[in-house]
């Protein structure tokens, strides 16, 4: 995914993706700062996240993998979002709050970082971190950062 392309944009392509009754693309309003949507006004429960994975400590390396998640019903291209969007609604969306999942991962340095934007029943969401590899990534954030390529 280009960084160049608007966040507003992107959140009302996994809107269309998203379907369900009533959800046109003239629901969201890019009216915020810097183009993000700042109303949802016919959607105010419905979630949907743009998860990225990027190669190295910061935003700026390669996209390894991205996906949509949605929890309203649970979907998107994200390859668990059954208990992804129940691990976020035990944490009220909290990404920082999601408890670690459980796997071994490789004590390989290969660092990634993850991110998270888009809407949690309308708030808007930001989650930043960088993690050692993608397996830790994934772990740590109870599966939501389990990105498919």
């Amino acid at each position: 995914m280009s960084r160049s392309v608007p966040v507003a944009a992107l959140v009302a392509a996994a809107l269309l993706m998203a379907g369900g009754p009533g959800l046109h693309p003239v629901a969201a309003r890019a009216d915020g700062p810097g183009g993000r949507i700042s109303t949802w006004p016919s959607q105010a429960t419905r979630t949907v996240l743009l998860l990225a994975l990027h190669e190295g400590t910061d935003l700026t390396g390669r996209v390894l993998a991205e996906d949509v998640l949605t929890c309203s019903p649970p979907g998107g291209t994200h390859p668990h979002p059954v208990p992804v969007c129940t691990a976020l609604r035990q944490v009220h969306g909290e990404i920082a709050d999601l408890p670690p999942g459980e796997g071994i991962c490789p004590m390989i340095f290969l660092p990634v970082t993850a991110e998270a934007s888009g809407f949690w029943q309308a708030r808007w969401v930001e989650f930043v971190r960088t993690y050692p590899n993608s397996c830790i990534a994934a772990t740590s954030s109870d599966g939501l950062f389990e990105l498919g390529d």
